[in-house]
């Protein structure tokens, strides 16, 4: 007999003879019955053969269509999914996701590839889900608790006892079950009672369902899902304080790392750690405690608060919100912290320093903050992306436009304000970063006075950072790379050959990299012809090549000891557990921690700038220069004395220091013996070169300061702020230099100096 179903789920039962079922669409269940029977489950995702009324065990191979047993003679086609008999059963899955039912019986069941669920019903069952990465063995119709483990390959109670094998996810009975997992990725659904869920290693996620649970995430980034499971009502979870409460019971959480909320109103908390928090639907309250957080509002007004942002140094400190899943534009602006979600929704905002947007034409505008490192990614559509203001004096926040995500080569031109290609056609503004694509990406520079940093990823990349100081990064490189700057070229890191241009300065691997500068044409003094390295992790080997070049320990998180080593070779340990060759390099940038940073006895200009921490800097020979020009506050610095409070709330002891470049605030610098150089910079400073011969330098032409001479004091008014100097000699402007005390110079008190200094020289 031939039967044919409709376009709807059908079920269709045959004869005792010789049937034909034809399913056609819809999710079919087609049951032969006795005879050689031709089974087509047609066009649906999920048909399935029915031998639950079987005189005898059957043999069921969908990947060969081979079929014994009670099965013998039939013939499937288009088959997903296969309920076996009452009797011992072997059922073969195929290359799709299958559901194998065995029944009752001792069943020896195989999914093969795809993600398979398998199910032993009652009996002792042997349960291999095959090469599938996602594949499960349910007790989900169990008529007691179970205790299952994928580490050991065992389930007992419940059903019975259970042989599982290449197995990653336990779905558990409406009992008390106590759920455990292996050594890979797994997904642990406890369904409803007290469940007893443990993750160990792999990046597991936990579904606790119905009741009060205990939840181990054991090794490895975990997340504690409450979407599905049974949740009615939303629910409040805090990995801090590991609970979790509301629509899905009174939950105990520890060893999570991501939230993954209901779709009603929850209140989702993470730790001090890095976590990824969704809310999904609902007016969610999401807050990231510490570390670097991820967050998703979905549908719905959220609060979003990223927890405090500590780290504005090394950029480690990331809060993202992430519109991936919008389906319309959003407009996100960190300033107000305000967003439209594109779903429908308003958000709220707070400590948020990145975005990524939707698949539409956003508009995403950075806080302007002068101290933050914020990050965007449009995504698909013609976005526009505005990075806020950048502090172009202490360069201390910066603004990163990512397209790493994008699904082909882009073209990016920070001059021109502009980004095309795989991501859409995106308008710029106050970007100085840029993630490229993992294809043959074109990234190109302004003249900005940020610095400006490009990372090409995968692929071979130009990059062209045009005028300023322009850094190349490879960061993210899986191996170690070669950057030649003279030559233009970078190589390995299995990530292509890039083509550089105008690029002063390299961020290497975490690997073993080999960094070799050029001669740059950005000045010809002492301190001109700029090129700043940074190895990163690794046994690095940097040669600054002519010019003067600056190896940066900025990013390290332990503190650096570095000796330059002048027309040899320097050494430095680079605080991730790597010993760096150094050559031709004539400053060191040193970490946040305590460092130890010695300069060479050549007759070379060498400058130091220890950063946070509690720094032993030593010039040893040769003109050296401590640098303090970014601190975040007025530093005090006696070069006589050896002291210096930096600005950061810690200490340097200095030695073999003559020359200092103050901060942009208030400063007191005192000279030594010797004749000093001080830079004050910006700001009320109070400057005593000591004996010597001292020189006070100003960022500014002569003719816009004022200068008054009281005695042996001068005060020095202008772009700089007002300056009081005593125990300097000559003042250094930007056009020339005024010296104030020489022969034939020693004017009469509250005189006021008048007229230009080429006279004065004369």
């Amino acid at each position: 007999m031939e039967i044919h179903g409709t376009n709807g789920d059908d079920l269709l039962i045959g004869t005792s003879g010789d049937d034909i079922l034809l399913g056609l669409d819809g999710d079919d269940v087609l049951r032969g019955g006795a005879g050689g029977d031709v089974l087509d489950g047609g066009a649906g995702l999920n048909d399935t053969a029915d031998y639950s009324d079987a005189s005898s065990g059957v043999e069921v191979n969908l990947w060969m269509n081979l079929h014994a047993g009670a099965a013998a003679g039939d013939s499937l086609f288009d088959i997903e999914n296969i309920l076996g008999s009452p009797f011992a059963d072997t059922i073969v899955g195929n290359e799709f996701a299958n559901l194998l039912d065995g029944a009752a019986g001792d069943d020896t069941l195989y999914g093969l590839a795809g993600d398979d669920v398998l199910r032993g019903g009652p009996g002792a069952d042997w349960l291999d889900g095959g090469s599938g990465a996602g594949d499960s063995a349910s007790y989900a119709g169990a008529p007691g608790p179970v205790l299952a483990s994928l580490a050991t390959g065992t389930a007992t109670g419940g059903d019975g006892s259970d042989t599982l094998a290449n197995i990653e996810r336990l779905i558990g009975s409406g009992f008390d079950d106590t759920l455990s997992g292996d050594d890979w990725d797994n997904m642990l659904l406890g369904g409803a009672g007290d469940d007893a869920l443990s993750g160990a290693a792999g990046s597991d996620v936990i579904v606790g369902g119905l009741g009060n649970d205990t939840i181990h995430g054991g090794i490895g980034v975990d997340t504690v899902d409450y979407l599905g499971g049974g949740t009615v009502a939303g629910v409040v979870v805090d990995l801090g304080a590991g609970t979790a409460s509301g629509g899905a019971g009174n939950d105990l959480l520890s060893g999570m790392e991501n939230i993954s909320g209901s779709a009603f109103d929850d209140i989702l908390t993470g730790d001090a750690g890095a976590n990824f928090i969704d809310g999904h639907a609902g007016d969610d309250v999401l807050s990231g405690g510490g570390g670097r957080d991820s967050f998703v509002g979905g549908a719905g007004n959220d609060t979003i608060d990223g927890g405090a942002i500590l780290d504005r140094t090394t950029y480690k400190d990331l809060n993202s919100v992430g519109y991936a899943s919008s389906t319309s534009a959003v407009n996100v602006d960190l300033a107000s912290g305000i967003a439209q979600d594109g779903l429908g929704g308003t958000d709220t905002l707070a400590n948020v320093n990145a975005v990524t947007g939707s698949a539409f034409g956003d508009t995403i505008s950075g806080s302007s903050d002068p101290t933050l490192y914020e990050q965007f990614e449009g995504g698909l559509g013609a976005d526009f992306i505005d990075g806020g203001q950048l502090d172009t004096v202490l360069q201390r926040n910066s603004n990163q436009a990512s397209y790493a995500g994008a699904l082909g080569p882009v073209s990016v031109d920070l001059a021109a304000g502009a980004a095309s290609g795989a991501a859409g056609a995106d308008t710029l503004a106050n970007i100085n970063r840029v993630v490229g694509s993992g294809y043959d990406d074109t990234l190109l520079g302004s003249a900005s006075a940020m610095p400006e940093l490009f990372e090409g990823g995968a692929g071979n990349d130009v990059i062209d950072g045009r005028g300023g100081l322009d850094i190349a990064r490879y960061e993210s490189a899986i191996a170690g790379v070669t950057v030649d700057l003279a030559a233009g070229v970078a190589s390995g890191g299995l990530s292509g050959t890039d083509s550089l241009h105008n690029i002063e300065g390299i961020q290497g691997s975490r690997y073993n990299d080999v960094l070799v500068g050029g001669a740059p044409a950005n000045g010809a003094g002492a301190l001109d012809g700029l090129e700043l390295f940074t190895g990163n992790a690794g046994n690095d080997t940097i040669d600054g090549g002519a010019g003067y070049d600056v190896a940066d320990y900025s990013t390290s998180t332990f503190g650096v000891t570095v000796t330059l080593g002048g027309s040899s070779q320097g050494s430095a340990s680079d605080g991730w557990g790597g010993v760096d060759i150094l050559v031709s390099i004539e400053g060191v940038r040193g970490s946040a921690q305590d460092d130890w940073l010695t300069g060479s006895d050549s007759g070379a200009v060498e400058t130091f700038e220890g950063g946070a921490g509690n720094d032993v800097i030593d010039g040893r020979g040769g003109l050296d220069i401590v640098d303090y020009r970014f601190a975040p506050a007025s530093v005090t610095i006696d070069v006589g004395a050896g002291t210096a409070l930096d600005g950061y709330g810690t200490s340097d002891t200095l030695s073999g220091i003559e020359d200092v470049r103050g901060s942009t605030f208030g400063d007191v610098i005192t000279g030594d013996r010797g004749a000093n150089r001080i830079e004050g910079g910006a700001g009320n400073d109070t400057i005593n070169g000591g004996a010597g011969f001292d020189i006070a330098v100003f960022s500014g032409a002569q003719s816009g300061y004022t200068i008054v001479r009281r005695g042996i004091s001068v005060t020095v008014t202008g772009p700089d702020g007002t300056d009081s100097l005593s125990g300097v000699e000559t003042l250094s402007f930007s056009d020339g230099d005024l010296v104030l005390w020489g022969p034939g110079l020693h004017g009469k008190g509250g005189a006021a100096i008048v007229g230009s200094w080429p006279d004065l020289l004369g």
